[in-house]
């Protein structure tokens, strides 16, 4: 294990430090920036991010990553594109949670949305920092009366020379005493909804692969635990970077087949798809991810062997 040593200063902002590796998470009050040995990994939007001029007020929102940055600085997601409103770089949502006879659209923001409750201490784990707090799914008619209790974990790894891995844990606890419904978007059996990656659509086209090779088409189903988005670094060039979203063999469904793959620029994994799940009062139920950044195509890029490396840790 490497030691490593916490530096606190001034203004939110502390050091981790590790040879060759020093990571930096900066809080300003609204965002959390992690730098990594001077180039920026993401930032974690925790405060309201207001829509563009011409864009309806419906889609400000909070809770997820953008920009999430290439190993190069390069920015990989995109946020408030035209062509979808409510795409907001890495997020977790869903179309069609139901409560109280009530629709709950964490996804397309229609009616409802996660709002900031709260950010916790920032840590360390043995390689990287640690980013955790707590969001709550309200209704915008009462967005006084919380139903759902979101509290994440981002924990952040060290670059190797061609990927870095970012992990996800999300909690998701029903905190009234009726039962909250999850579903996937029914419109033509899609069933998406769930943990999301918009990669930035000017850099098409979008290169998808999965554990069984290369997938062509846009689908709703993949007999894969992971599925990779490679794109141009620049509009119109050869050089390629992209990002991966791994399945924790523990997450239920395990290995759940629904993912949203789109050649116009979007990637998800869709649980629980077109089976609602049901979180009954007072209970929980949590959902794990690695997103893994890299060089390249999935081959350059050694997607395949970092799944493997992924599985390994978690036995």
């Amino acid at each position: 294990m490497l030691k490593h040593t916490l530096a606190l200063a001034l203004c939110g902002l502390f050091a981790i430090t590790a040879h060759p590796v020093a990571f930096q998470v900066e809080d300003n009050e609204k965002v959390i920036t992690v730098i990594e040995n001077g180039t920026p990994v993401f930032v974690y939007n925790y405060k309201w991010v207001e829509p563009p001029e011409g864009v309806k007020p419906m889609f400000r929102r909070t809770a997820y990553i953008h920009p999430l940055y290439g190993l190069d600085g390069e920015v990989l997601t995109e946020d408030y594109p035209s062509d979808h409103y409510h795409h907001r770089g890495v997020f977790w949502g869903w179309p069609r949670g139901e409560w109280n006879g009530k629709r709950l659209d964490t996804w397309g923001l229609s009616n409802s949305r996660q709002v900031h409750v709260s950010i916790s201490p920032f840590s360390e784990s043995a390689d990287g920092p640690i980013i955790s707090g707590e969001n709550h799914w309200v209704l915008d008619e009462s967005p006084d009366t919380p139903i759902v209790s979101e509290t994440y974990r981002i924990e952040v790894h060290p670059s190797t020379e061609v990927g870095r891995a970012i992990d996800f844990t999300i909690t998701l606890k029903n905190i009234t005493d009726t039962p909250v419904e999850l579903k996937g978007a029914i419109e033509q059996n899609k069933g998406y909804g769930g943990f999301n990656f918009r990669p930035d659509a000017a850099r098409k086209p979008m290169h998808f692969t999965t554990a069984n090779g290369v997938q062509a088409e846009d689908t709703f189903i993949a007999e894969s635990p992971w599925v990779d988005v490679s794109y141009a670094v620049e509009p119109g060039g050869d050089k390629l970077s992209g990002a991966a979203i791994f399945q924790h063999p523990n997450n239920p469904g395990y290995p759940h087949p629904h993912y949203l793959i789109r050649h116009y620029a979007f990637l998800g994994h869709a649980w629980p798809g077109n089976t609602p799940y049901a979180i009954e009062p007072e209970k929980d139920v949590t959902v794990k991810y690695r997103m893994y950044i890299h060089r390249g195509n999935a081959e350059e890029g050694k997607v395949a062997e970092a799944w493997a490396a992924y599985v390994e840790e978690q036995k």
